[in-house]
């Protein structure tokens, strides 16, 4: 049996800085096992693993994670929902900005300290 612990991407468009990836968060997803039972929501250390999962794979390979600030949850991510993440690299700061929303609203935003490593 195959283990799930990322969303499907419907679609992802990068511009310069600027990543806005479409993704489908089957039920069959491994962080909604638990949590809660009869009302699973994606856990937030999930979201925030996936955004940067996404940086990684959109926008910059190698990183070091820093910590993270001003991070609000503002509705759950539930199984079976379409989320856009919109991840905004600003490199004069070292900071990734990002926001998960959908057609119920904003999700959850924020932002993480990255540094890149040198090439």
């Amino acid at each position: 049996m195959t283990v799930n612990k990322l969303p499907r991407v419907i679609s992802a468009q990068i511009q310069d800085n600027t990543a806005i990836v479409e993704l489908f968060v089957g039920e069959d997803i491994e962080y909604f096992k638990g949590h809660f039972d009869g009302h699973p929501l994606l856990p937030g250390v999930v979201q925030l693993d996936w955004v940067l999962h996404f940086f990684k794979a959109h926008l910059i390979n190698d990183f070091q994670f820093k910590g993270c600030d001003v991070i609000k949850y503002q509705q759950p991510i539930l199984p079976n929902m379409q989320v856009t993440l919109t991840m905004v690299w600003k490199s004069e700061r070292s900071k990734l900005e990002f926001k998960y929303s959908s057609a119920s609203g904003n999700h959850a935003s924020g932002k993480i300290k990255v540094l890149p490593h040198e090439l």
